[in-house]
């Protein structure tokens, strides 16, 4: 399709990914007020959460359970079980949150929700250096279009883009996180993406950087974004792999299951169904790690009798996060990485 973008920093502000895209220890929360939302022992009650019928991906009805354990990352209370679908393999939280349940898990307050802002250059340069920043892949365009970030938090990779002469746009669950955006100048849409109200066939470029895990019904939204994605535009989709190396060694402790906020955790096999199903041809597959998936995993697992397992010296190191990324590298390069990044298009192309 031409020349190719820059590459971007990755901007997740749930999986560990802070505002520069880097892996972030858990330490980065402690710095906000005492969070609003309610104890999950009382969430998981909710009368919105119901197991699902049927696996998203495959269809299969039949599942065995997964793992069952608790929050790590942002001490909600109780234990969160999950199943694997006998069919594809797909991990999914049972029962399954809806989008009001799952909302109600973050505070307005949280540092991904924050005004945006761009991080020096000096400061990017210091954290590649070192293999602590890390960047998505981005489809190669002849030229600035239109864009749009599903999951995009308060903006600030749309902000990235609208710098390289893109026409950004963005949708979010959050209230707080668009309007914080919106301040900033951004387009930014609350609420689910049907919601929005953007025409047919309008986007470029479609991005969902570490947000479908998060999203319990991917079979009411993928089509929504096929329907506002221009034939021949590009999906992008970044998101744990639960097949990866560090998944399997770590089971209950790896740093990406992420329970009770990660709704699904997704294969590239069965990724790839899901969006063959919903109306896309996958075009490519690769694989993009860090020190989340080994360093932060057997962080959590050396403090797993703690009340703050995902805070501790060895995510602190910087030493060790940068070798820790140099082996997640490795890793990546045999295809048993814990992230990975999809490039799709419409079918009908």
């Amino acid at each position: 399709m031409g020349l190719p973008e820059p590459r971007q920093p990755l901007d997740c502000g749930f999986c560990g990914l802070g505002l520069g895209g880097e892996f972030r220890p858990r330490r980065t929360a402690s710095r906000l007020p005492t969070r609003t939302v309610p104890p999950m022992s009382a969430a998981v009650s909710l009368r919105t959460s119901m197991p699902l019928a049927a696996c998203p991906c495959c269809g299969e009805s039949t599942r065995k359970p997964y793992v069952r354990t608790r929050d790590f990352h942002y001490g909600l209370a109780g234990e969160f079980s999950t199943m694997r679908c006998s069919g594809c393999g797909l991990v999914f939280m049972d029962p399954m949150p809806s989008v009001a349940d799952l909302a109600t898990l973050y505070p307005e307050d949280y540092y991904s929700f924050q005004p945006p802002r761009l991080q020096p250059a000096w400061r990017r340069f210091v954290k590649r250096w070192l293999g602590l920043q890390r960047y998505t892949y981005v489809p190669h365009f002849a030229k600035p279009g239109r864009m749009l970030d599903l999951g995009c938090g308060s903006g600030e990779y749309l902000l990235e883009m609208k710098d390289r002469g893109w026409e950004v746009y963005g949708s979010e669950l959050s209230t707080a996180a668009a309007e914080a955006g919106r301040r900033s100048g951004l387009d930014i849409r609350s609420g689910e993406l049907r919601a929005a109200g953007f025409p047919d066939a309008y986007f470029d470029f479609v991005r969902l950087n570490h947000s479908l895990e998060h999203i319990p019904n991917p079979l009411d939204v993928l089509p929504e974004v096929r329907r506002v994605l221009k034939p021949g535009g590009r999906l992008f989709i970044g998101v744990p792999n639960v097949d990866g190396l560090w998944a399997r060694l770590f089971g209950r402790y790896w740093w990406y299951l992420t329970l009770p906020v990660h709704a699904f955790q997704y294969s590239p096999s069965n990724l790839t169904r899901l969006l063959e199903r919903t109306g896309f041809r996958t075009l490519e597959v690769r694989y993009n790690s860090d020190a989340g998936g080994n360093l932060g995993s057997l962080q959590l697992w050396l403090k797993r009798n703690s009340a703050k397992p995902a805070d501790g010296a060895l995510v602190r190191s910087i030493p060790l996060r940068s070798l820790a990324t140099a082996i997640s590298k490795l890793v990546d390069l045999v295809r048993m990485g814990d992230c990975m990044e999809i490039i799709a298009t419409r079918a009908d192309v």
